[in-house]
């Protein structure tokens, strides 16, 4: 890239040539403005520093002139844009700036100047910082300078610019792209239309109630700024500003933007993923379910053939014990995913725990058969244990209860079902049995974890340590109570205390 340096001290000429060819670029140099025109015929520079202060014609005159029509139009960069002027001063005001900045630089840089602030700040005018490309800025302004000097800068960071000479026009930009606006810089005072009326239409009219806006305004009374947070006004910046507190400013506005983007983004790519697990879930619920249950009958159907040979039988029998264990992992992962579900409502209703616990005694004694395990049942309320509950849940967790116990308790062992009236405002149901029971670290472990834990049952019987997990979800969703205790060699109580009904 080719930078032509513009300045009348042939010390600062070399030392920012010896600092620019570092960084990889061509210098050309010039004594002063004069002198510059005669470097500049029959090139395209892709920078220019200007000196402030020279004799002939000075820093401001230089850019004013380059910046006419036909000096423009010659030195364009190749993309079109205006190509880059970087004044060196080493008086710096706010005056200054302001004369510079109408004359159409870029940027200041006051000297004398640390050892490569120069070259930094030429690399970050020339190699576009691409961190925020992708956003889209409207730029509402009547003056063309200063929506050139914002418009380089957020351009020099990948930002998109949407131009604007007043109000009327930023609305119909944003308008037409509500969700595609990333930040909107405007003037407070315009013709057809101001930033005070713009912003209102973007707060009340198009419901942009999170687009930043920032207002450029003269005035700095605090009535004033008090107004435009009235309006919506997001910050506010006091002309003339100086270039640096406009790139802070900004700056800020746009990283928490790209972060807010980022975060959207990363967002919906988990509700994609959660529709897909979705998806993967509901073929589990049909198209897994659906074979298993054909596996299952045929096994069944074959099992009641005479003359099977003991060996024949054998391999029948694990393979329905294999299926029944597939098609119980397949319910408690859909149990599990279903109960997990923030936006799962439960059928509440007022229901009796006794008539809960018949029905499941009834579905479970097919297990207890096997193993010659007595199931029983007491009511100890008297009458029923009311609560306000949904049915299907609770059967669900009194069956995982009881088909757990019934799995760790030896042949010829008990498991009972005991309902009791707490007090008034509480009833508990408590699944009992004598099987061989946990030890205090491994109960612990399972009150205090969410983890799965899964063991082989008295007769070698297979589990898939989510019933528990389903119980606990349950449990909590019905804002009932959950515990458990358990002695080694005597067994366990599983019990959960609900809110009585009236």
């Amino acid at each position: 890239m080719k930078i032509v340096v513009v300045d009348d001290s042939p010390a600062i000429r070399k030392r920012i040539r010896m600092e620019l060819e570092e960084g990889g670029y061509e210098v050309f140099e010039a004594t002063d403005g004069a002198d510059a025109f005669n470097v500049l015929l029959g090139m395209k520079p892709d920078l220019i520093t200007l000196d402030v202060d020279m004799p002939k014609m000075n820093g401001f005159e230089t850019c004013r002139k380059l910046r006419e029509g036909r000096y423009d139009r010659l030195f364009r960069d190749p993309r079109g844009g205006r190509i880059p002027i970087v004044f060196l001063t080493a008086t710096d005001t706010l005056e200054g700036r302001a004369r510079g900045f109408e004359s159409g630089a870029t940027e200041f840089i006051v000297k004398p100047f640390e050892k490569g602030e120069l070259l930094a700040a030429v690399d970050r005018i020339l190699k576009a910082d691409d961190r925020l490309r992708g956003l889209t800025a409207v730029v509402a302004e009547d003056s063309s300078t200063t929506r050139y000097i914002i418009s380089d800068f957020l351009k020099s960071f990948g930002v998109n610019v949407l131009e604007a000479e007043n109000g009327l026009k930023a609305i119909e930009l944003i308008r037409a792209n509500p969700d595609g606006i990333d930040i909107v810089i405007t003037d407070l005072e315009m013709p057809e239309m101001g930033g005070r009326e713009l912003c209102r239409q973007i707060r009340k009219e198009l419901m942009l109630r999170d687009l930043p806006v920032v207002v450029l305004t003269a005035m700095s009374e605090q009535e004033t700024v008090l107004q435009l947070y009235n309006e919506g006004v997001t910050d506010y910046l006091v002309k003339p500003f100086v270039r640096e507190e406009l790139l802070a400013r900004l700056k800020i506005h746009l990283d928490l933007r790209l972060l807010n983007r980022e975060l959207q983004n990363r967002i919906d790519k988990l509700k994609k993923l959660d529709r897909m697990k979705d998806r993967f879930l509901a073929a589990c619920s049909h198209d897994l379910r659906s074979p298993v249950n054909g596996i299952l009958g045929l096994t069944s159907l074959m099992l009641e053939e005479e003359g099977l040979t003991d060996d024949y039988r054998e391999s029948l029998q694990m393979i329905a014990q294999s299926g029944e264990f597939l098609l119980t992992l397949i319910g408690n992962i859909l149990d599990v995913h279903r109960m997990a579900s923030s936006d799962v409502e439960l059928d509440i209703k007022p229901l009796l725990l006794s008539d809960v616990a018949k029905s499941c005694i009834n579905t479970l004694r097919f297990m207890a058969y096997p193993k010659n395990i007595e199931l029983s049942i007491e009511d100890r309320t008297g009458s029923g244990g009311k609560i306000r509950g949904d049915e299907l849940s609770l059967i669900r967790v009194i069956n995982n209860l009881l088909s757990n116990s019934i799995k760790f308790t030896p042949r010829g062992g008990r498991v009972s079902i005991r309902i009791d009236g707490i007090n008034e405002s509480s009833v508990s149901v408590t699944v009992a049995d004598t099987g061989v029971g946990m030890p205090e670290a491994k109960l612990r472990r399972l009150m205090e974890s969410r983890k799965v834990i899964s063991e082989k049952g008295t007769d070698g019987e297979s589990g898939t340590g989510l019933g528990l997990a389903i119980v606990r979800e349950i449990v909590e969703k019905h804002g009932a109570v959950f515990d458990v205790k358990s002695t080694v060699g005597v067994g366990s109580e599983f019990i959960i205390t609900f809110p009585a009904a009236e």
